[in-house]
């Protein structure tokens, strides 16, 4: 699923070059803070890969949640893992009796 042509981008100084496919962002439940997602096609692993500005951690979480795509090549599929995720700890976490919380989202610091 390349989109641009890449031959510009073969030097063996170039390392690990992606290409922007989507940026879109959301708001989670009542939670006020927007949370945006960045899709990448990468150039040599033929892959896609994501950035995302915020990590959830409900009170049933000792970490914040993190989803690996391994060889995702599907970015519908790929959207579709990291915004199940963000459901689903949500729900999770409301079923057990706590409040949506700003709190809950934890900004990435290697967002930009």
């Amino acid at each position: 699923m390349q989109i641009i042509n890449a031959s510009a981008l073969k030097h063996p100084l170039l390392q690990a070059p992606r290409e922007l496919m989507t940026e879109l962002d959301f708001n989670l439940g009542t939670i006020p803070t927007t949370v945006r997602l960045r899709l990448y096609y990468e150039l040599h692993g033929h892959r896609i890969s994501h950035e995302q500005s915020h990590f959830l951690q409900t009170p049933l979480q000792d970490e914040p949640g993190l989803v690996d795509l391994e060889d995702e090549r599907d970015p519908d599929q790929a959207l579709q893992q990291l915004v199940g995720d963000f459901i689903q700890r949500y729900q999770e976490a409301e079923q057990a009796g706590h409040r949506p919380s700003a709190g809950w989202l934890m900004p990435n610091r290697d967002f930009a």
